[in-house]
């Protein structure tokens, strides 16, 4: 679907204030912010959507009379919350809701057993001093609640069962389940306040408040879908989801450890290119430390023929397509192929053809300069790169000249 389509809405609920909405085809972000993997992320994804606006309540239809409004004012209360302020709120939301269904659950079965039997748990006549207390209030539903907050509240913390001890297998059942869920619920709070603690500082948290702002700054730009979509991409494809600072990080090591970590993450390249085999250890650590690594996405120009090349490429994933002057496509390179050694030889030359990258493609650059600091002592090996650009030289030319004769 192109960006400038519309969808037409024939179902919407605003039909009845004569609205006829069309909407520019915009992906609703808060599907987005909780991923809809495993049955917590599930549940955490349903009482999202009934804490925000929907189109489904006639509370905000009444107000918000078309889906483009619904759908800002639910982006807008999702981006302006802060992270830490809502998982603070979830975890008093989720213990305040657990207590008051847990209290009012035993209340229910107490006086419902309490009805049949004589003798049953948590009586309100065994309670203590505080509750005798408040039995003589003149508040006779703030004693009802909290008799039962306080009842339930014993079991849910684990502290006791009343004066009366259970008899029966129903009260014993009851007390189990009440102690092995509420183990289970504060469990789930205490993991919920650890990733509070963690979140702060985990690398997947800044890559989502790094996206979050990325977000913000398109939406301020007023930027194409197109091109929001490439952006994203692009930051996906580069950081995997966990934003880091390399620069930083690797002004804090050694030149030693440089290289090894150098050596480790082009691994896969060194495997492939057959540039790379059979290079003297010394150069090849030389090479590699001198590379830089670029992320293209899909029809993204990385050459342009006819311009000065500087640089050479090496594919580490990814595939890009060769065309000529002409514009005639040659063929494709894929992972461990290599491009652009023309312009490492020859000074000044410009470049034979076009390369267009036909799907998101990692490719590491070579510059001039760095190729010749490094290969100076190596004198066979640059006569052998010297013979490999001319062959492709004179191919590419070949080439050239038959596609225009073909044109003519």
């Amino acid at each position: 679907m192109s960006v400038d389509t519309k969808v037409h809405i024939t179902d919407s609920p605003f039909t009845k204030y004569g609205h006829d909405c069309t909407l520019e085809n915009l992906a609703d972000e808060h599907d987005y912010n909780i991923s809809n993997k495993g049955l917590i992320n599930k549940f955490r994804r349903w009482l999202l959507r009934l804490c925000v606006v929907s189109e489904s309540s006639k509370m905000y239809t009444h107000h918000l009379r078309s889906f483009g409004s619904i759908v800002k004012e639910r982006q807008r209360q999702i981006l302006d919350v802060n992270y830490y302020t809502y998982m603070i709120t979830l975890v008093v939301v989720f213990t305040l809701l657990y207590w008051h269904v847990f209290c009012c659950m035993f209340k229910f079965l107490r006086d419902k057993l309490g009805a049949k039997k004589n003798r049953i748990f948590l009586r309100a006549q065994t309670m203590t001093y505080i509750l005798q207390q408040e039995a003589n209030s003149h508040n006779p539903v703030l004693n009802t609640i909290l008799g039962a907050f306080y009842r339930g509240s014993l079991i849910i913390y684990n502290s006791s069962y009343g004066n009366v001890l259970p008899a029966t297998e129903i009260e014993i059942m009851l007390l189990w389940f009440g102690w092995y869920a509420s183990n289970l619920f504060f469990i789930y709070i205490l993991a919920i306040i650890m990733e509070i603690m963690k979140g702060k500082t985990s690398a997947s948290h800044k890559y989502a408040e790094m996206e979050r702002q990325l977000k913000d700054y398109m939406r301020h730009k007023q930027l194409s879908m197109q091109m929001r979509n490439r952006i994203l991409i692009y930051y996906g494809f580069r950081f995997q989801k966990s934003y880091f600072r390399e620069n930083e990080i690797m002004d804090t090591i050694s030149e030693q450890l440089k290289q090894e970590i150098n050596m480790h993450g082009c691994r896969k390249l060194v495997e492939n290119v057959k540039f790379f085999r059979n290079l003297p250890i010394n150069l090849l650590v030389r090479i590699i430390s001198c590379l830089r690594i670029e992320v293209y996405l899909v029809n993204d120009i990385i050459i342009k023929a006819n311009t000065p090349g500087t640089s050479m490429y090496f594919i580490s994933s990814g595939t890009v397509a060769i065309y000529t002057k002409s514009g005639k496509e040659i063929c494709h390179l894929e992972d461990g192929s290599h491009f652009g050694e023309i312009a490492l030889i020859i000074k000044g030359t410009l470049r034979t053809a076009s390369v267009i990258a036909v799907e998101v493609s990692e490719i590491y650059r070579l510059d001039q300069k760095d190729f010749v600091k490094a290969i100076n002592p190596y004198p066979d090996l640059l006569a052998n790169i010297q013979h490999i650009a001319a062959e492709r030289m004179e191919v590419a030319s070949m080439l050239d000249d038959y596609n225009k004769k073909e044109q003519l």
